[in-house]
């Protein structure tokens, strides 16, 4: 489990960082994973491994459900919006997303 302070550190810099992105879309490198370029700034700023990032970042934002919200939109904006990827998946209803069988194409 993660301190409260590295819990506050975390999430204010995940904040700050979507901010910061959904501002300046081209922080993210032309091809760039937005996902990953929040992952990665977690690891470089607080020196720690990219599973610890990664489970950190995923209980952020399940336990705050409107900066998982954001953090979807700013995805969905960055990849599928601006850069064309998935066009006709990003204009479906949240609710049309959640029930999409994603096992159907394994």
């Amino acid at each position: 489990m993660v301190t409260n302070d590295r819990h506050d550190v975390a999430k204010k810099l995940i904040e700050q960082e979507i901010n910061a992105i959904l501002m300046t879309p081209t922080r993210v490198k032309e091809n760039g994973c937005v996902a990953c370029h929040i992952l990665f700034t977690l690891v470089d700023r607080l020196g720690i491994s990219e599973a610890a990032a990664s489970d950190q970042l995923t209980e952020i934002l399940f336990h705050d459900q409107n900066l998982n919200e954001i953090f979807i939109d700013m995805v969905e904006r960055i990849h599928m919006k601006q850069r064309m990827m998935g066009v006709s998946f990003s204009l479906k209803s949240r609710d049309s997303k959640n029930r999409m069988d994603y096992t159907s194409s394994m």
